[in-house]
């Protein structure tokens, strides 16, 4: 028996920090502009609308005959930045605001994204639509992302203001571009239900089935530890927009390592662009009853893809970023044993929605034969559960939602069915088979879940205990002691785990619940301005070393007069420095902007530091104890007097 089912991807759509690599923290504050002494200086520089090109809805609508998921945005590029964009405007003590309109006659919402972004100490972000009905924001220096990449979600309409608030003291050092901008094509993205009908199906805030029931209310009661480890995927490929829903899962190590179980068509037939999915944990109203208004949420930008297998539907993530125990999540246990569940629950995000619950009362049951799906997949016999729901339902968006047994483990996520508020068919892909896979770590669980080969066929949950784990923290410093704020520190372990935070104004930084017994690599990384210290004064230093007049003693002047990383310094370095001066050379690659070396042992060789120094990463060894003064020297090309400011 062959059957053609439903596709259920919400796509698709919409992608490192308070301490960690970038949670999407904003501050709750006005735009600089909403000041009526600042609207003064504002109104004398107009702002003009910048168009962006109307989507092909004609080809719009072919894609999605083709191809029947359920994007609700397609993108558009663009080329908007601080330098060819939008209008400056600088106040009386220097500081200045830059705004870009932007306008998509005829869309329903835009959502704006970056693939330069960088914002210096102080400087702030928003963006709002033209009556202020809606404001982002404001992002701040902790959200700078480890690829300089951002999105600052979806505004509703066809009109939005970015607006930049730069400090005198940073002028120069923000980045801002942005590349894409998605025009939201289907009504009711924002709440307006009335809109519906089986055309025009919405997504987001307010859009699924009157049917289900918020995760808070009575159905709810006994789940209310469980629904900390269920998130709203806000997916990005290159195609579009849309949503799915995913799991956050423990493994065997129980070190907090952010594994997020969804489903594979989530991105599969389409480019994804993992940096940019956006996890939105706590997506959820604190009563029963919908709400008038969308309530908040805490987010995660950016992913890696560790494993997955289009036959059993089943992608796992692992976030750029340790969950913050502020966000109250949980890591959801699993079960791969071949015991089927007596019954089952269901917590998802029916449509993008807010969190829901639906149950199954019956034994779930292993469906023997093959499926078709509607994106011209077939997955083989007996892969997936069977489950009819006998409460509740689900929808798009709903993709990926765990099943969980009676226990509140994990035994597989939601692949598609056909469903609605009378009678719900639902497939899942089974945990048990996607543990092997395809038989290799890309293809199946086992690699992630169980690191260590245990054997373990059940793991409970856990709540992340704030104690857990080994402390890493220190201080990034010039070579004279000077803090280096908003530097960014990396750890990558043996174990495929990433780790980041910033340092802050006193060049501190502190990694908790960092694992023990796996080497790490240190690393740091600082985005600046090129020529940021780098100035004739450098120059006239480094000739009177090369004459012997003075000699650069400090290894790490040194480092800095050797821009081209030739192993010394000469005339070369001298006619590099003078171009980039000149803006006849953009940089001074291959270095990047900053370059750290530990304070202790940090040259294999002291005595002559530009032998073989071309690493800008180190080795904690099978970490065991708490490192509490790591500290690292940064040095910047070009600045060998140590002018940088910050």
């Amino acid at each position: 028996m062959q059957r053609s089912l439903l596709y259920l991807l919400a796509i698709l759509h919409v992608l490192t920090c308070s301490s960690q690599l970038h949670a999407q923290i904003t501050l709750q504050e006005q735009p600089r502009s909403a000041d009526a002494a600042i609207q003064t200086f504002l109104a004398k520089a107009p702002l003009k609308a910048s168009p962006v090109s109307p989507l092909d809805r004609s080809r719009i609508e072919s894609e999605d005959a083709r191809f029947p998921g359920d994007r609700f945005a397609a993108p558009t590029a663009v080329d908007f930045d601080l330098a060819n964009s939008g209008e400056w405007t600088e106040m009386p003590n220097g500081d200045r605001i830059w705004r870009l309109h932007v306008q998509a006659s005829g869309a329903y919402g835009l959502g704006l994204f970056y693939d330069q972004f960088y914002l210096p100490p102080g400087a702030r972000l928003h963006v709002y639509t033209p009556d202020r009905s809606h404001i982002l924001g404001a992002y701040t220096q902790q959200n700078n992302s480890r690829t300089g990449r951002f999105l600052t979600g979806f505004l509703p309409g066809d009109e939005a203001i970015v607006e930049y608030f730069e400090p005198a003291s940073v002028t120069g050092q923000g980045q801002i571009h942005l590349f894409r901008i998605d025009q939201v094509y289907k009504p009711g993205m924002f709440g307006n239900t009335t809109l519906r009908s089986n055309e025009q199906m919405e997504l987001g805030f307010g859009a699924s089935f009157d049917c289900h029931a918020n995760i808070n209310c009575p159905e709810g009661d006994n789940y209310q530890t469980l629904k900390k480890g269920i998130i709203r995927i806000l997916v990005v490929v290159e195609e579009g927009s849309g949503f799915c829903t995913g799991n956050l899962l423990n493994n065997t190590r129980q070190d907090n390592t952010p594994y997020v179980l969804s489903a594979f068509h989530c991105q599969d037939g389409f480019t994804p662009l993992f940096d940019l999915w956006r996890f939105d944990f706590g997506y959820e109203t604190n009563a029963c009853a919908n709400p008038n208004a969308e309530p908040s949420r805490q987010s995660i930008l950016g992913c890696q893809k560790r494993a997955g297998r289009q036959e059993n539907d089943f992608i796992l993530l692992e976030l750029f970023q340790t969950v913050p125990t502020s966000f109250d999540p949980y890591f959801l246990g699993w079960d791969r044993s071949e015991v089927l569940a007596p019954s089952a629950t269901i917590i998802h995000h029916p449509r993008g929605d807010i969190k829901k619950i639906a149950f199954e009362e019956d034994a779930v049951r292993v469906f023997p034969n093959r499926i078709n799906w509607n994106n011209d997949v077939q997955t083989p016999a007996s892969h997936h559960f069977i489950v009819n729901y006998d409460f509740g339902a689900f929808e798009i968006g709903s993709s990926g939602s765990a099943l969980l047994n009676p226990d509140g483990r994990v035994v597989g996520q939601l692949h598609g069915g056909t469903s609605d508020c009378e009678s719900t068919t639902a497939y899942y892909g089974r945990l048990t088979l996607s543990w092997e896979g395809g038989g290799t770590p890309a293809t199946r669980l086992r690699d992630w879940l169980d690191p260590d080969s245990t054997g373990a066929v059940i793991l409970n949950g856990r709540i992340p205990d704030d104690e857990a784990g080994l402390t890493v923290s220190g201080m990034v410093h010039t070579e004279t002691g000077t803090a280096i704020p908003n530097t960014q520190v990396i750890l990558i372990g043996s174990n495929g785990s990433a780790l980041s935070t910033f340092t802050d104004d006193q060049g501190l930084y502190t990694f908790t619940n960092v694992a023990a017994g796996i080497t790490y690599e240190v690393s740091c990384q600082k985005s600046d301005m090129v020529l940021n210290g780098v100035n004739t004064l450098d120059l006239i230093q480094i000739q009177r070393h090369i004459l012997n007049l003075v000699n650069l003693d400090s290894p790490y002047q040194l480092l800095s007069a050797d821009v081209n990383a030739s192993g010394s310094v000469s005339t070369l370095d001298l006619i590099i420095i003078r171009k980039v001066i000149l803006g006849l050379e953009p940089d001074f690659s291959p270095w990047p902007s900053w370059y750290f070396v530990p304070a202790i042992n940090g040259f294999a060789n002291p005595q002559n530091p530009l032998e073989g120094f071309n690493d800008n990463a180190y080795l904690l060894e099978n970490l065991q104890e708490d490192i509490l003064d790591f500290d690292l020297i940064g040095f910047k090309p070009g600045d060998v007097n140590d002018s940088a400011s910050f």
